[in-house]
């Protein structure tokens, strides 16, 4: 048997910070965004209520970081394909979900069911 993931990383196709963060609202706004992990996670006010309550349910603690907070290790295993959901074993990281399965999920709902499948 595997060992268990201690914790799992959303990363988002986007950057951090404030700037990042206008540039990503307005191209949402004009329909030219390109982040479904970010589509399904927040709203057009900021994250989904049904989001906060799906991470504490899961198993295990959740960290959520953008494409420009990445370390070495992470960027090699997703070799860019974002977004994307890693999981974090003592001994490495796995990307669980990508960018083909999370754009397939309709809401928060479906991609926590697919994901809890991986886990």
């Amino acid at each position: 048997m595997s060992e268990p993931f201690v914790h799992l990383l959303f990363i988002y196709n986007a950057d951090s910070g404030a700037l990042a963060l206008l540039r990503d609202v307005a191209l949402k706004l004009i329909g030219r965004g390109d982040c479904a992990l970010c589509d399904l996670t927040h709203g057009p006010t900021g994250e989904r209520t049904q989001w906060a309550a799906c991470q504490r349910e899961l198993p295990v603690p959740v960290e959520l970081l953008h494409r420009d907070e990445l370390d070495a290790a992470q960027r090699a295993v997703l070799r860019g394909a974002l977004p994307a959901v890693i999981g974090v074993r003592p001994s490495g990281i796995e990307v669980l979900l990508g960018p083909t399965e999370i754009g397939q999920c309709a809401d928060i709902t479906e991609l926590v069911a697919k994901l809890r499948e991986r886990l």
